[in-house]
């Protein structure tokens, strides 16, 4: 094969690898506007020196539509009792068919439920590059026991252990959000001081 075809077909296939594992712009990125008004619930509901994270940007479909994510509605939903805290994403506040499109979850690393499910997604899922020192683990819908309609992606980040689960037909999509998640600005909890470092991968 020549030289100029061969490097042409690397470049395709390294800018493919980059664009699923990579999607933040330099810097770090703040939260996707959707997310903006409840901020001040997501510090309120977080435990104690918990940090929080969310991707920088929503996508769904192919292309995105940007009309059908400002519709969206978030719901935050923290527990105490295990403490842990999600995001979720509805198309639809009530209705006769669930309209659940995707979450984003932290968990402490120590919850033996995290550890588990860690440990499911190393064992059955395929690791992913999200950021510099952060692994992920994409374990796909079909591939669950039992199979589910949603697949997820799992990391150790910030001493916690975070989750994006979306349908499975965002497979592609899921995998960016997941990289801009563990790259963007981390979310503190209320009362928690902010370092004047950024937080260790693990």
């Amino acid at each position: 094969m020549p030289l100029k075809s061969l490097m042409n077909r690397s470049c395709l296939v390294f800018s493919g690898m980059m664009a699923c594992l990579s999607f933040a712009t330099q810097g770090v990125a703040s939260p996707a506007a959707v997310f903006s008004p409840y901020l001040d619930q997501i510090r309120q509901s977080l435990p104690s020196g918990w940090v929080m994270r969310l991707p920088a940007i929503v996508l769904l479909g192919e292309p995105a539509d940007d009309g059908f994510i400002e519709r969206l509605y978030v719901r935050v939903q923290g527990s105490s009792s295990p403490a842990a805290l999600n995001v979720s994403l509805f198309s639809c506040t009530s209705g006769p068919y669930p309209c659940l499109v995707g979450s984003f979850a932290v968990d402490t690393q120590g919850s033996i439920n995290a550890q588990r499910d860690l440990a499911e997604h190393q064992r059955l899922g395929k690791a992913y590059p999200l950021a510099s020192g952060v692994q992920g683990y994409l374990l796909e819908g079909f591939a669950k026991q039992p199979p589910s309609p949603f697949s997820t992606v799992i990391w150790a980040q910030d001493r916690a252990v975070y989750t994006a689960s979306f349908l499975a037909s965002e497979r592609d999509n899921l995998l960016k959000m997941a990289a801009s998640m563990a790259q963007s600005a981390p979310i503190y909890s209320l009362g928690t001081a902010v370092p004047e470092t950024p937080l260790l991968p693990f």
